[in-house]
């Protein structure tokens, strides 16, 4: 079992607040249709959490690399899965140009 640094701007929703938290099977297996549809591997985690375009600080940690949705940064991809993404924000703090709310 390995223990996760403590990320205090994490922690204290500082960076990633206000995310939805997708833990139900159905909308973990669309999830990974899409990842797989991108020619991405598919999430192992049975709970994480994305914004309101389907990115994921958990599934970016898991798989090394943080613009796994927009891996030549142009033409970003999105993964919608429910409603509720449409009042979450979007999270990518390295890059505060796309950010809007």
């Amino acid at each position: 079992m390995t223990v996760r640094k403590p990320d205090l701007l994490r922690d204290n929703e500082l960076i990633y607040g206000r995310l939805l938290t997708v833990d139900e099977p159905h909308l973990i297996q669309r999830y990974n249709k899409a990842l797989t549809a991108f020619g991405l591997k598919p999430t192992k985690l049975k709970s994480f959490q994305i914004d309101r375009t389907g990115f994921s600080p958990d599934v970016a940690e898991e798989c090394g690399d943080h613009d796994y949705l927009d891996p030549n940064e142009v033409n970003r991809r999105f993964i919608i899965l429910t409603p509720s993404q449409a009042d979450k924000v979007e999270e990518l703090p390295d890059r505060p140009h796309r950010l809007f709310s």
